[in-house]
């Protein structure tokens, strides 16, 4: 492990470490209402960051693998959340299924089969073009009448790629 990071590491749990004990003695000291809101906030909110350098923390410290998996699950679920939050059809299960079954993994597989060069190399090219590709056949082929309004350059809607 590099020692900077070492080092970083030692001084940030160091601040949480006083941010803990602050508010512990806080909460015994503390007799007003107001103020024992705002310590268990203070507690919530060190508590959390305790919580997230952990996440971090671990992984980032056990090496490589560790990196790559959690990186890797940080995709799955924005992918997961994005998809939550953009309006779907049926049709477009074949894409996700290729999103989020195929192709990420792939990606992150050929980073730790240690292919660095990934991001130059023909399948990877292959894999970003092709995804565009791949969607607008799936739409195409599962709503043949719906594809045109849907897609952001058609008119009538805000946004234009040039």
């Amino acid at each position: 492990m590099n020692h900077d990071a070492t080092l970083l590491a030692g001084i940030f749990l160091g601040i949480l470490l006083i941010g803990s004990i602050t508010g512990a003695v806080l909460q015994r000291t503390i007799t007003s209402e107001g103020g024992l809101r705002v310590v268990e906030n203070l507690v919530a909110r060190v508590n959390a960051w305790w919580l997230m350098s952990a996440f971090i923390g671990v992984p980032l410290f056990s090496g490589k693998m560790g990196t790559l998996i959690l990186f890797g699950l940080a995709s799955f679920f924005a992918l997961r959340e994005f998809i939550t939050l953009t309006p779907t059809r049926r049709g477009d299960h074949r894409v996700f299924f290729w999103a989020f079954f195929i192709i990420t993994p792939l990606q992150y597989w050929t980073l730790a089969a240690h292919w660095i060069w990934t991001l130059h190399d023909p399948h990877s090219c292959l894999c970003v073009s092709f995804l565009p590709h791949l969607c607008h056949a799936a739409a195409l082929h599962a709503n043949p009448g719906e594809i045109k309004p849907r897609h952001p350059c058609w008119p009538g809607h805000g946004i234009r790629l040039r």
